[in-house]
């Protein structure tokens, strides 16, 4: 450690650091004796010149840019003369009473002592009480210090009288320092005059833990404090800016590291400010957790919540599709609530609701919703067991070996080392029963070490217990030779949820190592807990309830490990999991009805969307007969048979039937590569995607007027359904769309509406009528405040001529003439002096559709209160 002339703070690290400290990143330096403490970000990291054969390396930061402390580990004052408050902007804010404390013994024994030098009983409110991480500000004598709370816990050891309020309560804080806040010339004159060369540093970084009661279900590590590096905790994506640069296919380069991480779980994981001008963050009052047997399972429970439940998916119900405060309400208060939802209680709108404002839709369709939704199993793993390796019998150069046998195992791999830890394999056999004969032809006397396991068709379980002989026995006693053993492993389950662990012990033996592994199918051991007991307990509250663990032990006999235990299994063998439910299970499509009628509701209270709907694949001709029933004003079905309880609609509701239409059957298609046109599969798909497709490009290339009938489904190959002309006629007759595959392809060939009634029963019709709304509420909008007067009335009437007029050319309406095509009415018989002085303005346009149908009516309203716009 040095300081330059410019005031930049020179270290110097070993070089094996190198791949440890980066640009940016922020170190603790402390500086015990002098009992100053300081954050130092780092701005230049280079190695030393190849020249030098240096082992050591350089980094650079600036004395200005670092936080400087002083730092106490006792009270400056008596507890009776300070005072202590929450560190806050605000001068009035009320501070905590602090009692006095006549000796330390008085403080409970339960209270945590490892570095907790500083202990405090105060009186606060629950609404004030502090937090572990919270940092308080005690003054004693003028001067002020940082009290970051590193415990807290209630206090009854002391009575008082009169008693505290209820609203008041004791509590003991710690912390293991004070910090004063130190200005950097201070610093480095202190440090200069002490002529330290040498300095205490700590990497600053920090594991993100995400619990679910006890549970740790997702985990991110090694975040920086630095804006600058590139794991800085502020760069943790939100879900918006998350799924931005997923859908953007333009995007060439990957992800960045940190967003890999945090791409599952991003729920718990993203980062939500708004604001990440957090360029400098300190660990200061970091709660910190010292229960090792969070740390040490943390890696074991990133499944405990499996996808399904994490993504709010546990339960299919057409919840899943709607905003929940939304899809109950009546088609007429349905604009109201989702604009007073929004605007007044600024509350984002959820699942197909939250599109109420997107004003460029006008085709929807929920092909997820005919998913015949999912169920949760058990299913027993086949767990294959260690096999217990007996005692070797030695017969002059043969050595006898035999172990228990594994259920189902075909045959058992057997190990021979000369080394306890099987680094080197000296020979491997294979064996069919459960004994096997090795000879020993060796001169040299030596241990010779064997382990075997089982192999169940093409998975291999885990080894047995080692065992040893020494062979051939030496005329001369090796001194130095030491006998490694096994330790002996149990587990006792005698006291749930925990698990006591212990093993034998060997004589003169003090430290062990432990291993546990959490595998379905078998142990992949990774990392070792070093243990001076033989005995360990497990924390079963920090392990899912259907983890299988796998645990094994061994000595060290010095720095030297010795043979691994037998393995040893705790936990289930039952998982639980999701599958599909089969059509033989559903009896109805409670939820697929209730989808299609919430979107029916959604489109007819907004006026200009069209639904697309299709029942769900299992369903034959009969079924999707009645499942259109069901969508009908008037049907009669239980709405609770689905978990959202959408009820029928009323005779009132009629209209909605216009807004939607009904096609069968699924279609079969390939399902091609998302970056090639590679064929994966061939998959059978709701025609929903498809049929909105063909009525958008329909649209877009002649017109929403056309018929977005009889039109070839690209890349379709056939039907699941195929239908012979008698089942075509039958569909016909009830207004369901069919599916037909034929020499130019598969195509719909019909564009029936849900409605009975003839003006509404085509689906270009309404598709016509909701762009003259758009039109016409357009218009209106951009119209509000002219004065209603004789010319204005001229001028909307030409404008509206002239607009159908040249829809009437393109073929959207039909009639010899453009007076029987259409007709704009802005006279006396529809503004009326009672509607003038009512601060309205009328205009009707009646038009007749291609199709060959009567007259339809829309008006436009304009008034003080908003644009209306009527259909008749």
């Amino acid at each position: 450690f040095e300081f330059s002339v410019d005031d930049t703070i020179w270290l110097e690290f070993p070089l094996q650091w190198v791949e440890s400290i980066a640009e940016h990143e922020l170190l603790r330096l402390d500086f015990d004796d002098l009992h100053i403490r300081a954050f130092l970000p780092i701005d230049i990291l280079f190695d030393q010149p190849d020249d030098t054969e240096a082992e050591s390396m350089r980094a650079a930061g600036f004395a200005e840019q670092a936080v400087w402390f002083s730092t106490l580990d006792t009270l400056p004052c008596d507890a009776d003369s300070l005072s202590l408050r929450t560190l806050t902007s605000d001068n009035d804010a009320p501070g905590f009473i602090v009692l006095t404390d006549e000796a330390s013994a008085s403080l409970p024994e339960s209270i945590p002592q490892s570095n907790e030098a500083i202990r405090l009983r105060i009186i606060t409110t629950a609404a004030e009480m502090p937090a572990p991480g919270d940092i308080l500000e005690l003054t004693c004598a003028n001067q002020r210090y940082l009290f970051p709370v590193t415990s807290i816990q209630a206090d009854e050891a002391v009575d008082f009288s009169p008693p505290l309020p209820a609203v008041q309560q004791c509590v003991i804080i710690s912390t293991e320092l004070l910090f004063q806040r130190m200005d950097v010339e201070a610093a480095k004159a202190t440090l200069q005059s002490a002529q330290l060369d040498s300095v205490r540093i700590a990497r600053q970084r920090f594991d993100l833990l995400v619990f679910k009661s006890e549970n740790v279900v997702a985990q991110i590590e090694e975040l920086a404090f630095l804006s600058g590096h590139p794991l800085f905790w502020g760069n943790l994506p939100d879900d918006r800016t998350l799924f931005r640069a997923l859908s953007d296919e333009q995007r060439h380069e990957p992800l960045p590291d940190l967003w890999q991480q945090a791409l599952a779980p991003r729920f718990e994981l993203g980062n939500n400010l708004e604001r990440q001008d957090f360029a400098f963050t300190l660990p200061l009052a970091m709660p910190v957790i010292h229960d090792e047997a969070t740390i040490r399972f943390a890696q074991y429970n990133t499944a405990y919540e499996d996808r399904i439940e994490k993504e709010g998916l546990k339960n299919f119900s057409a919840q899943l599709f709607f905003d929940t405060d939304l899809m109950n309400k009546s088609i007429a208060t349905l604009p109201a609530e989702a604009f007073n939802k929004r605007y007044n209680q600024h509350r984002f709108l959820t699942g197909i609701h939250s599109l109420w404002f997107n004003e460029e839709i006008t085709i929807i369709a929920a092909p997820d919703a005919l998913q015949p939704g999912w169920k949760r199993i058990d299913i027993f793993l086949d767990i294959i067991l260690p096999p217990e390796l007996n005692i070797p019998v030695l017969q002059e150069k043969q050595l006898k070996l035999n172990w228990t046998s594994v259920n189902n195992a075909h045959r058992y791999e057997i190990q021979y080392s000369y080394f306890p830890d099987f680094h080197i394999v000296q020979e491997r056999q294979s064996a069919t029963t459960t004994d096997f004969i090795f000879e020993l032809n060796v001169d040299c006397p030596r241990v010779h070490w064997f382990r075997i396991r089982a192999i169940v068709e093409n998975k291999v379980g885990p080894w047995s217990n080692t065992v040893s002989t020494f062979y051939p026995e030496s005329t001369f006693l090796d001194c130095n030779r030491i006998m490694m053993t096994a330790p002996d492993l149990q587990i006792d389950t005698s006291d749930p949820p925990d698990l006591m662990i212990t093993w034998s012990p060997i004589d003169g033996i003090k430290n062990y190592e432990l291993q546990i592994a959490g595998h379905s199918e078998g142990p992949a051991f990774e990392g070792v807990t070093k243990s001076t007991t033989t005995t360990e307990t497990l924390h079963r509250s920090y392990v899912p309830e259907d983890t299988v663990l796998w645990l094994r032990v061994r000595a060290l006999y010095g720095n030297t490990p010795g043979p691994w235990s037998n393995t040893k299994i705790a936990g289930s063998s039952k998982r639980s999991d999701y599958i599909v439910n089969s059509s033989d299970e559903l009896t109805g499509a409670p939820e697929a009805r209730a989808v299609a009628l919430g979107l029916m509701r959604f489109c007819v209270a907004r006026n200009d969307v069209f639904a697309v709907l299709a029942p769900p694949r299992h369903f034959d001709m009969q079924q999707t007969q009645r499942f259109k029933k069901d969508l009908l004003p008037g049907a009669k079905f239980d709405a609770r048979e689905s978990t959202s309880n959408i009820p029928p609609l009323s005779t009132a509701d009629r209209r909605a039937c216009s807004f939607a239409a009904l096609y069968y059957p699924w279609i079969i298609r390939k399902q091609f590569a998302e970056n090639d046109n590679t064929t994966l599969a061939v998959t059978e798909f709701p025609v929903l995607g498809a049929v909105a497709g063909i009525i958008a490009r329909r649209s877009r290339e002649q017109g929403a007027w056309y018929a977005p009938a009889n039109q070839d489904i690209r890349g379709a190959l056939g039907l699941t359904n195929p239908l012979n002309s008698l089942q075509q006629q039958q569909l016909f007759a009830v207004q369901i769309n069919y599916i037909e595959r034929n020499e130019r392809g598969v195509m719909p060939f019909t564009e029936f509406t849900l409605m009975r009634d003839v003006e509404w029963q085509y689906l270009h019709v309404r598709r016509l009528m909701i762009l003259l709304r758009k039109l016409a509420t357009n218009t209106g909008y951009e119209a509000v405040f002219q004065s209603n007067n004789a010319a204005f009335r001229r001028q909307m009437q030409r404008y509206f001529e002239d607009v159908l007029h040249r829809l009437y050319q393109l073929g959207a309406f039909t009639g010899d003439t453009p007076e029987q095509a259409y007709r704009v009415i802005v006279d006396d018989s529809v503004n009326t002096q009672q509607t003038i002085d009512a601060g309205q303005f009328i205009i009707e346009l009646r038009f007749a559709p291609s199709a060959p149908l009567m007259f339809l009516t829309v008006r436009l309203v304009q008034s003080s209160s908003g644009i209306l716009v009527e259909e008749f």
